[in-house]
């Protein structure tokens, strides 16, 4: 089945759903792969399998008496696509839950109107203004529009902002700045007081590691359309990357390192996804395409 969803982002950028084709984004008549798009198709998710195994089995116990009624009514058939739809349905609602802490997010940091949030979403956002109390951070981006032209890919960056280096301790200030070693090196200026960062705000269980890959796309963007009008300017240079995530219960600054190596990986991830959806169409003849061999033939 497929299905299109269009969205406008910003002054003629937009996003397109299609389906299970995953995402693009159209600039000035150009398409380009959305980077989560990319990281979902191209990159191995082995405990994503174990949690959907796991999501399909807890829901069939604990809905078995209308498992019966499905087998009853649309037969085994109806009641295997009601269950193996069952993680697609989670997945889906905490997609719907991310999408709505980041509109109220950006809704807040730009002073503009929005309802008070949902009982799911408050929480959240309650987790999301102590960080502000805390951090007590100076925005430069919200929900910005990057692309890459030259790797063929967009996406929508969460915040740039800037907060005090006093805040950190000295290990997250060598992640961000990509010391592996935690050695200080010597310079011809001292460090600015602040770190500029660019934070992708995340909502599920836990942060994982692809999530670098998709700070790497951004920060490695060359396009930047960040400004109310849409204008094209250069990708601004940040200090380092991290991911704000917001619980219910509490709130994490994590910090993510991301360099060249992790901007190779996520090429070597677009060119995966690419063989999924093209290289992988021709990988294999059809029947009988070798030629007969006549008999007495070696």
């Amino acid at each position: 089945m497929t299905t299109t969803e269009r969205k406008w982002i910003r002054g003629g950028l937009q996003r397109v759903t299609v389906g299970d084709k995953g995402r693009w984004y159209t600039w000035d008549g150009v398409r380009y792969w959305s980077v989560t798009t990319i990281i979902d198709a191209g990159l191995p998710k082995p405990a994503l399998i174990n949690w959907a195994k796991k999501v399909t089995a807890e829901y069939a116990v604990d809905k078995y008496k209308a498992l019966g009624v499905i087998l009853d009514d649309a037969g085994r058939e109806g009641a295997v696509d009601w269950l193996k739809d069952a993680s697609y349905r989670q997945m889906k609602k905490a997609g719907d839950l991310g999408t709505l802490v980041h509109d109220y997010a950006e809704a807040y940091v730009l002073d503009a109107p929005m309802p008070p949030a949902p009982k799911d979403v408050a929480p959240y956002m309650a987790q999301f203004l102590k960080f502000l109390d805390d951090y007590q951070p100076k925005f430069s981006a919200v929900e910005a529009p990057v692309i890459s032209k030259a790797q063929r890919w967009a996406g929508t960056l969460d915040a740039i902002m800037e907060i005090d280096r006093d805040r950190f301790d000295a290990a997250a200030i060598w992640i961000f700045e990509d010391r592996r070693d935690g050695i200080v090196q010597p310079t011809e200026r001292l460090p600015s007081p602040t770190l500029r960062l660019l934070v992708d705000y995340k909502t599920g269980k836990g942060v994982y590691p692809e999530v670098a890959l998709q700070l790497a796309a951004y920060r490695y963007a060359d396009t930047f359309l960040g400004a109310p009008d849409a204008t094209e300017t250069t990708m601004p240079e940040v200090d380092g990357c991290a991911v704000l995530h917001l619980r219910e219960d509490g709130y994490e600054l994590v910090p993510v390192r991301v360099n060249d190596d992790t901007f190779t990986t996520m090429q070597y991830a677009r060119e995966m996804h690419r063989w999924q959806i093209e290289g992988s169409k021709e990988a294999i003849g059809g029947p009988n395409m070798l030629p007969r061999l006549e008999a007495g033939d070696e």
